[in-house]
């Protein structure tokens, strides 16, 4: 179950331009990291404590070439240090919350749909977001 005080969330994605469907697959790695800048940007201007990877394109994006989301999947990983943008009003001229910050990977939701067992697949992605929840509440 979900905490009662439910915190903001935001959804952004790890492109800045969606590939085509027909390269999709050879495309995606090199246009999350084409996209990278934008997206360090906007986890600075953001500055969340878990972020939810949906699919190991997202995974790879946050945490590496080496991610794999079968292998990782549901559990609190530490993100890898940005420098931050400071608090308002805190005097830090940047800070590095790393060991503050966590990505929860899962599935992506049209794995699941893709799936031959869609309730086990849909239970899966449901407990790995009750991670990211928890560590939220």
């Amino acid at each position: 179950m979900c905490p009662a005080r439910a915190a903001p969330a935001r959804s952004c994605t790890t492109t800045a331009a969606q590939p085509s469907a027909a390269r999709a697959v050879r495309r995606s790695t090199r246009t999350a990291t084409r996209s990278r800048p934008w997206l360090v940007a906007e986890l600075q201007l953001v500055d969340p404590d878990v972020v939810v990877a949906l699919g190991a394109t997202a995974g790879k994006a946050l945490l590496g070439s080496s991610f794999s989301v079968t292998r990782n999947r549901g559990s609190l990983i530490p993100m890898p240090g940005l420098t931050l943008m400071p608090d308002e009003g805190d005097g830090e001229s940047g800070r590095d919350r790393a060991a503050e910050r966590y990505v929860v990977a899962t599935l992506h939701p049209s794995a699941i749909l893709r799936s031959d067992d869609r309730e086990t697949a849909y239970a899966g992605m449901r407990a790995d977001l009750l991670v990211a929840a928890e560590a939220l509440a």
